[in-house]
């Protein structure tokens, strides 16, 4: 299974209520996806403001990445196109941490993260208050481990109705798992760029490999691809990443590499870009919804454009790699060459 495939498989299962929508049109699925977004932020803000530290700081990282995908449904695309595309990128970010959390071995195989935050949360109960915690164990593996142990079934009707609550929260799980092995702090505005690009987990993973290996304690991709760190940090950072990407992608030319770092930066520079950087997967997965609602006239203006660039090709956006699923070939310990020594 590839990337697309994957995500269209993850989408197909976010929530009853979009598939029933489409059959009305995008305007009832992003108003349908964008209740969901706002719903499941409004619960782990509840979770922020009663639970416990480890947890509490979990759900707090989910509501602010939560708040930024709202801030592009607010954007120039307006309140029509952007909620899938919210919801395609939300879907993105999970499905590469969880490669990533898997493939560093911070967490089991085959884990998923709505299970995580589904036992995480059930940890929280008042008749549980016994059991151990997060600080009782060297790391959130053995962490997880424990609460299997402590809850080996899901109520899977539970699940299915907070799933995207939960999978928040087990995503925001598996970030605090790879941030404690890698010594980087991953913030979510990070998780906003690996979304809005559609990064491969290679990709992500050339990243945290180049800021830890240059010194960073924090994985600063929106500084770096918005300009915003000084010439100089910019160019070392570049030269880094070039050299790292070289290894994980030995068959793409030099200047390919450098195609897709500028359109990382430009898709990070304008949001109009997005409805291009996810042509495939809109068409493929919100096609009907989309031509219903032109038909019916419902698109306003900024749908209309953003569907426009799509059927047209007005706008291109790079991306070097779709699959991210067949990763044995990732460098945990890469060697980056510091530009500066």
């Amino acid at each position: 299974m590839g990337f697309f495939s994957a995500i269209g498989g993850a989408i197909s299962s976010f929530c009853s209520g979009v598939g029933r929508a489409v059959s009305s049109g995008i305007r009832a699925v992003g108003n349908a996806i964008s209740t969901t977004i706002n719903g499941a932020k409004k619960a782990l803000e509840t979770v922020v403001s009663v639970a416990k530290p480890f947890l509490g700081g979990l759900a707090k990282k989910a509501v602010n990445f939560l708040a930024g995908t709202l801030k592009i449904i607010a954007g120039p695309l307006g309140p029509v196109i952007s909620p899938p595309l919210i919801d395609i990128i939300i879907k993105v970010v999970t499905l590469v941490i969880s490669v990533l959390a898997e493939k560093n071995e911070v967490v089991e195989k085959n884990e998923k993260p709505e299970e995580i935050g589904y036992r995480l949360q059930e940890a929280e109960k008042e008749e549980h208050k016994a059991w151990k915690q997060r600080e009782d164990f060297k790391t959130f593996k053995e962490y997880y481990q424990y609460l299997k142990e402590q809850i080996p079934e899901i109520n899977q009707e539970k699940l299915e109705e907070r799933r995207e609550f939960y999978s928040m929260l087990g995503t925001q799980a598996e970030v605090r798992a790879l941030e404690e092995k890698f010594g980087l702090r991953i913030p979510e505005a990070a998780l906003l760029e690996v979304g809005r690009a559609a990064m491969t987990a290679k990709e992500v993973q050339v990243f945290m490999q180049v800021f830890r290996n240059l010194g960073y304690r924090e994985l600063l991709i929106s500084d770096y691809l918005k300009g915003s760190l000084p010439g100089s940090e910019l160019e070392r950072i570049t030269a880094a990443l070039l050299d790292a990407l070289q290894l994980y992608f030995p068959d793409k030319k030099v200047d390919e590499l450098q195609r897709r770092l500028v359109s990382m930066q430009r898709i990070s520079a304008d949001d109009k870009i997005l409805p291009a950087v996810y042509k495939d997967e809109l068409r493929e997965i919100y096609g009907d919804a989309i031509a219903k609602s032109k038909d019916a006239g419902e698109l306003d203006e900024a749908g209309l454009r953003a569907l426009s660039a799509v059927e047209e090709g007005k706008v291109s956006a790079f991306r070097l790699e779709k699959e991210i699923d067949n990763l044995e070939e990732l460098h945990f310990e890469l060697p980056v060459k510091d530009k500066t020594s």
